[in-house]
């Protein structure tokens, strides 16, 4: 955590950020250089865009990337009273929670690991969870997409599938009994770990095959689709939050596709686009 001198509040705080962070890394004689006009390009590569700006909805907290031209973007957090300032180095895409306590964002590969990663081996970018009480920074590798609830209470994430080859993928979602001479019919992109966390109290429940999950607008229920490798227990689920209770089973069918599953925004109403996958997908 770093202690600054205070900014100006509310709206203008927002019209300084772009300047604090496209000023970010110049020393007085950089600037003294740059008004006497004698900008160097080294100085420009030191410049960084504001992407993705954000205010919390209580109005405390702003947040945004700082990326550069070439190079590691960071995500800036900053109070909106100007007193505390947090950098969480590779983050990007920053999103504040609906209660303001928490900020997550993805967290991208480094620049050089991007640049000499071998063919078939690009690193694939993670999550980091940023609590704006503490400032503590909590990370997880290989994240492909994550959300809050409407409440701030949960998050939910979801991973990439382990590397591994295709032989050697297909082994492993092959069913065990199979009719002879016919091949085992297997779905091309299953879904993936959904991991549901309670921001109260850090524990987890792990959902496997979610194919699209969504939060509805209160944070009071989950709903998600599973989208099995072998197609058994495909189908529309929806789990109400901090209940003990076994999920909702909508609809269901082997091979089902979903697409579009969206909560109606004035109530606890679920749309979805739903069919059968023939076998060429």
């Amino acid at each position: 955590m770093m202690i600054e001198t205070p900014l100006p509040k509310s709206r203008d705080l927002i019209f300084l950020l772009p300047f604090l962070v496209l000023a970010a890394g110049l020393s007085p004689a950089q600037a003294e250089g740059q008004e006497a006009g004698k900008l160097t390009f080294q100085d420009l590569m030191k410049v960084r865009q504001v992407q993705q700006p954000s205010i919390s909805p209580d109005g405390e907290w702003v947040a945004l990337s700082a990326v550069p031209d070439r190079g590691d973007g960071e995500v800036l957090v900053y109070s909106t009273d100007g007193r505390i300032r947090y950098a969480v180095p590779l983050g990007a895409g920053p999103v504040i929670s609906a209660d303001g306590l928490w900020v997550g964002m993805r967290v991208e590969p480094s620049f050089e690991s991007e640049e000499t990663a071998g063919t078939g081996d690009a690193p694939r970018p993670g999550l980091a969870l940023l609590d704006t009480r503490s400032g503590e920074v909590v990370v997880w590798e290989e994240i492909q997409g994550f959300s809050f609830s409407g409440d701030g209470r949960w998050l939910a994430r979801t991973v990439h599938p382990p590397r591994e080859d295709r032989g050697e993928a297909e082994e492993i979602r092959l069913p065990e009994e199979a009719p002879e001479g016919e091949t085992p019919r297997t779905r091309d992109n299953p879904g993936s770990d959904l991991i549901l966390r309670d921001l109260s109290s850090g524990d987890e429940l792990e959902i496997p095959d979610v194919a699209r999950f969504a939060f509805d607008e209160d944070g009071a229920w989950l709903a998600y689709v599973v989208a099995s490798s072998n197609g058994t227990g495909d189908g529309v689920f929806v789990r109400r939050l901090g209940s003990d209770t076994d999920p909702l089973e909508l609809r269901s069918g082997e091979f089902s596709r979903v697409e579009s599953l969206e909560w109606w925004s004035e109530g606890s109403r679920l749309a979805w686009i739903m069919s059968q996958e023939d076998e060429e997908g």
